[in-house]
């Protein structure tokens, strides 16, 4: 049996390593991928969508596997979950302090393609090898989240747990009147972001500002005006991790928000 209690009264005494997930959204060229080379000592391993990482490619701590399609991706987070990628003949080893997949957006169009090519191919559709039924809508927000649940149940088990960054671009939610209210990972479909979200242990905004003529990067951590930011951390430990983080180092944030298990024992 796996059932784990805390009574009340136990204390953490011991720990262990555990890991953290995180969203990452912002506006398009705000710098979210150029942060992933701001640590030295974190070691990221970027699974590229996108194929647009010219900021970070001579940055010492980070290794780049390009993916071209949904199965691409999928092969590479099972080398995660076992422990090494098989490229040909050359084994790559899995033990990235942390993992980020750029982007999410660019993902949700792979998906798109690979639900009507691959998935449900012979399902009626207006176009054959097109995406848009109903029901491909509906597979692709449950792949969406199972996809976010899977790298997030890495970051809890027993051993080599990760962390993982999901890097977006953003969307703002406007009222009847056209007035701006929020803002949000931008996804297809009314529940996949707030899906995404409560799939994770925190989501944090990128953005950029310019201030005594030199450019500033920073994330809100909590949220500011529109923009939805927050993190899953005890009340005592909140003021580890700061609102607002300018040019933020992977490796001290997961730290704050206690990339770490814990085990306890009776007093």
């Amino acid at each position: 049996m796996a059932i784990s209690i805390r009574k009340p009264g136990e204390v953490l005494t011991q720990k262990k390593p555990t890991g953290r997930s995180v969203v990452l959204y912002g506006p398009p060229l705000v710098g979210k991928t150029t942060t992933l080379g701001n640590d030295p000592n974190f070691r990221v391993c970027v699974i590229d969508l996108d194929k647009n990482t010219t900021t970070i490619e001579e940055s010492d701590n980070v290794t780049i596997i390009g993916c071209d399609s949904v199965n691409d991706y999928l092969a590479v987070k099972e080398g995660v979950d076992t422990g090494f990628l098989t490229l040909g003949k050359e084994k790559l080893k899995m033990d990235f302090d942390g993992y980020a997949i750029d982007s999410f957006t660019t993902l949700e169009e792979k998906y798109k393609t690979w639900v009507a090519t691959e998935l449900v191919p012979n399902r009626q559709r207006e176009l054959k090898g097109r995406f848009g039924a109903q029901s491909d809508w509906e597979d692709l927000q449950r792949n969406e989240v199972g996809e976010v649940r899977d790298w997030q149940r890495m970051t809890k088990r027993e051993k080599n747990p990760i962390n993982v960054i999901w890097i977006g671009h953003d969307m703002t939610l406007t009222n009847e009147m056209g007035q701006a209210y929020a803002t949000q990972l931008m996804l297809q479909g009314k529940y996949a972001a707030p899906r995404i979200v409560s799939a994770v242990d925190a989501v944090f905004y990128m953005f950029k500002t310019e201030k005594d003529g030199k450019v500033h990067r920073g994330i809100f951590t909590q949220d500011r005006g529109i923009f939805k930011a927050d993190a899953r951390m005890p009340i005592d430990r909140r003021d580890d991790l700061k609102a607002v983080i300018y040019n933020p180092k992977w490796g001290e944030i997961f730290e704050a928000m206690g990339a770490e298990k814990q085990v306890t024992e009776e007093k």
